[in-house]
């Protein structure tokens, strides 16, 4: 047998031209890229902006994922920031590996949690500069911007110590209710006892 038919290697085909729903995808998923990574700096230099109107170093801020440490050790508890972490780490997984009915259903759910973890974390921000709702939902789908427009236009100073009293009146609140609750619901079994036993006296 010759050897250029035993050194001969099948040449692979080339690529052929790109399609134009193909170049439209590639552009969606450039612009997209380039948003969020603007989007991930803007916040950093938010988070920096924030600390500082709090009374802390700047510069702790523009650390990727410690400045998100500080914000929650602010005006949360830094046990929730390490559940949000978890949590967006379930997310990006199962985002990415997932492609069953499980997986759909933990990558809706960790999504569900973590936003709403976002919108009750910017609702502390807000309360601690005696905001309402409108500023709940800037800070929840705007937050870089919301910040710059609170902290440098507006000058408004956080006041976390003010947000957490009135944090502690509302559970104080909520469990007042809750005893009050549980006290009528007792008063009502009480009287229910009585009746029955008046009920077997008479008998």
């Amino acid at each position: 047998m010759p050897i250029s038919l035993l050194t001969t290697e099948s040449t692979p085909s080339p690529i052929g031209p790109l399609t134009p729903e193909m170049v439209q995808a590639v552009s969606i998923l450039m612009f997209l890229s380039i948003v969020l990574i603007i989007h991930s700096i803007l916040s950093l230099i938010a988070n920096a902006v924030l600390l500082s109107s709090c009374g802390e170093k700047w510069w702790k801020g523009i650390i990727p994922f410690y400045g998100k440490y500080c914000v929650f050790k602010w005006f949360w508890n830094t046990g929730l920031f390490w559940a949000h972490l978890m949590i967006m780490a379930i997310y990006i997984f199962s985002g990415t590996r997932g492609t069953g009915g499980i997986m759909k259903a933990v990558y809706f759910a960790s999504g569900l949690v973590a936003l709403g973890l976002e919108i009750f974390l910017s609702e502390r921000i807000a309360y601690s500069m005696d905001k309402g709702i409108f500023t709940i939902i800037c800070l929840t789908l705007f937050y870089p911007f919301a910040v710059f427009a609170l902290c440098l236009i507006m000058k408004r100073k956080p006041d976390v110590e003010t947000a957490r009293a009135r944090y502690n009146e509302k559970r104080e609140a909520i469990k007042e209710k809750y005893r009050q609750k549980e006290l009528r619901k007792s008063n009502r079994e009480k009287r229910k006892r009585e009746r029955r036993e008046k009920m077997w006296n008479n008998d």
